[in-house]
């Protein structure tokens, strides 16, 4: 569960890597929308083991020579919007 924060009132820096340490997950707003996280560092050490792993898997499946397929495809396969991929 994320702590939320808006601002331009936040938490200190400090008290945000205090919180961050202790593996809670924050968000910050503005406005009411978010637009920073602070997360521990093992959940963005284990974001990037994904990352990678997700582009040596791509790698591997464009290395087979299969004819790729076009994103707005994948996304109706997928029965998602636009506004839901990256």
């Amino acid at each position: 569960m994320s702590a939320t924060y808006p601002l331009p009132e936040p938490p200190s820096l400090d008290d945000l890597i205090s919180r961050a340490a202790a593996h809670e997950r924050l968000v910050v707003t503005r406005h009411g929308k978010p637009v920073m996280a602070v997360v521990p560092l093992h959940d963005l050490e284990d974001l990037e083991a994904m990352d990678r792993a997700d582009i040596a898997l791509c790698e591997s499946i464009l290395a087979r020579g299969d004819e790729p397929i076009p994103h707005d495809q994948v996304v109706a396969m997928l029965g998602l919007d636009d506004d839901e991929t990256v």
